[in-house]
């Protein structure tokens, strides 16, 4: 255990506060580190700056894109907050999630309901349909005419409020479908609102995404892809990135006595080097060892981390997952020579180009790329 905490990240005077302003304080941290920043940088260009109509946000469960939203959102509103003083009637971004559907079919009708509700709006001039009459007559319909009713009013409301985008978790469930139907029938509707509105939308989800991609020339062409992937262990770099991001959670658990970065294997074991999953594993870690009889938040020990830890079988299951989607995004060789053959090119003299002298290729592997100092990362308000 590590003594003589107040060099910690916390204030010192936390450790006297009650045990939930401690829980509270932990809970709401946000934990900045670089896989976060890269991916927020990314999404942000793509979508304030080139206005990618379309762009699609996955990484592996817990991976912490919730995270990654709730920032991308606050920022947009940080940069219209003088605007919004003015046009009172502006929503700087709908953020909403496309809700699971309880049959095998996807329902539109939800989803235009939940981006209403984030637009705030849902009667312009009196040309949309009423709140009333879709919250009790539409709400309970669903006919053809009632979901291109409910798109209608939804597409009005996205002209009318003008948001910089239209942000949708769990957006994976879009993929949800009756057998026979086509994935890019979903995609089509999608990519059709982001036209008509010229508002681009972000569908964040799982690695049950890059299925939508790879479905239609047009929605490839016209759409853009951010990771935000989990850190791996084989790479070194990512390595030192999770440790280092071990001590910045060390340093604001507001305890007098904990020691996580002797137990960076365990943790990075039972969070497969998600962020996400990682600090819900600490807040749960941390709730025990406050409401602990004869502890009350005083130190945090391996063993809160046994008791709160995921399981190995969930692990497993996580694991899978992330590294079959992480094999999605790789390009074969094969495929790429597919690739070749199918646009009519000679083969032959691609992989004639492909092949650098070797002193060429010492020089570059001789090159020393700078690394990044070892430093706890900031962490957000």
């Amino acid at each position: 255990m590590k003594n003589d905490r107040f060099h910690g990240g916390f204030p010192s005077e936390l450790l006297s506060k009650s045990v939930e302003e401690r829980k509270a304080y932990f809970e709401q941290k946000i934990i900045q580190h670089p896989k976060l920043e890269e991916a927020f940088l990314d999404a942000k260009v793509k979508i304030l700056k080139n206005k990618t109509p379309l762009v699609l946000l996955y990484g592996p469960s817990g991976v912490g894109k919730s995270t990654l939203l709730t920032k991308l959102r606050n920022d947009i509103i940080t940069s219209l907050m003088q605007e919004l003083e003015v046009d009172k009637e502006r929503i700087p971004v709908a953020y909403f999630e496309a809700k699971a559907p309880e049959s095998p079919k996807f329902n539109w009708g939800d989803y235009y309901r939940a981006g209403l509700m984030a637009l705030q709006e849902v009667s312009i001039d009196k040309k949309i349909i009423p709140f009333h009459q879709i919250k009790h007559d539409i709400a309970k319909s669903s006919s053809k005419e009632t979901y291109s009713a409910l798109r209608w009013a939804y597409e009005s409301a996205i002209v009318h409020r003008r948001p910089l985008a239209c942000i949708v978790d769990e957006a994976q469930h879009i993929a949800r479908i009756n057998r026979g139907s086509k994935v890019h029938h979903q995609m089509d509707v999608i990519k059709s609102l982001a036209n008509i509105t010229k508002t681009p939308h972000i569908l964040a989800g799982s690695y049950e995404l890059l299925g939508f991609r790879n479905q239609s020339a047009q929605l490839s062409n016209r759409s853009s892809d951010v990771h935000l992937a989990r850190y791996k262990a084989e790479d070194k770099k990512d390595l030192r990135q999770f440790k280092i991001l071990v001590a910045t959670l060390e340093d604001h658990l507001p305890v007098h006595e904990v020691d996580l970065q002797s137990n960076w294997e365990f943790l990075y074991e039972r969070s497969i080097g998600c962020v996400g999953v990682l600090k819900l594993w600490l807040e749960r870690a941390f709730d025990q060892c406050l409401n602990e009889e004869g502890n009350n938040g005083h130190f945090l020990s391996l063993s809160h981390l046994e008791r709160t830890a995921l399981t190995v079988k969930q692990c497993i299951t996580m694991a899978k997952e992330a590294r079959e989607g992480e094999v999605q995004l790789l390009e074969s060789e094969e495929e790429r020579e597919n690739l070749i053959t199918t646009l009519g090119l000679n083969l032959t003299e691609f992989n004639k180009n492909d092949k650098k002298p070797a002193k060429e290729c010492n020089k570059k592997l001789k090159r020393k790329p700078g690394e990044r100092k070892a430093k706890r990362d900031p962490v957000g308000q």
